[in-house]
């Protein structure tokens, strides 16, 4: 298993950098999503998104 990773990932030094590269992106994605996961969970009922369409909905009235 090990064997395999090391010919397909770290073989060459632009597979590596290439795998590095792949591997950023998707942990930076996986930490944006979570944080505004998190963002949105901890002030809800407080953002425009959870209380503008009540507001909306009264102006139009």
């Amino acid at each position: 298993m090990i064997g395999a990773i090391y010919r397909t990932c770290m073989r060459s030094n632009a597979s590596f950098m290439a795998t590095f590269l792949v591997a950023g992106v998707f942990a930076e994605q996986v930490f944006e999503m979570s944080a505004d996961n998190f963002y949105d969970n901890y002030n809800k009922g407080k953002l425009w998104k959870h209380i503008g369409p009540a507001i909306e909905a009264n102006e139009a009235n």
